[in-house]
């Protein structure tokens, strides 16, 4: 699955962001999120590594099937540089009507202005 994703700081170490992309099941589909993020690090330059956990609600069409989910999740991201770094993520995704509850691993990169 691919897709992706737009975040926005609230606080040092709160920001609130929503993603779309695809899910398969026998089917392409799309699953769109709305999550709040919590960084254990405060965002410095100079911090490469920045762990953090997300919550929040996801909602999924797939062969004309929808499903609400919430969607709990913990990563880090590893500042290669001042504006990129690489995500590697972790997300379940409990609950969904017909879909069921699934889980994924995540690899993507980061930017900041």
């Amino acid at each position: 699955r691919f897709g992706v994703g737009l975040d926005f700081r609230l606080t040092q170490r709160f920001d609130i962001g929503g993603e779309i992309g695809t899910i398969h099941k026998h089917d392409v589909g799309v699953l769109a999120s709305g999550n709040l993020t919590y960084h254990f690090t405060r965002p410095r330059r100079s911090e490469e590594w920045d762990p953090f956990l997300t919550a929040g609600v996801s909602g999924a069409r797939i062969s004309g099937v929808g499903g609400f989910y919430v969607n709990l999740g913990a990563g880090v991201n590893y500042w290669v540089s001042r504006r990129w770094a690489i995500r590697g993520e972790f997300k379940g995704y409990p609950g969904g009507q017909d879909l069921g509850g699934f889980a994924e691993f995540r690899f993507g990169v980061t930017f900041r202005p």
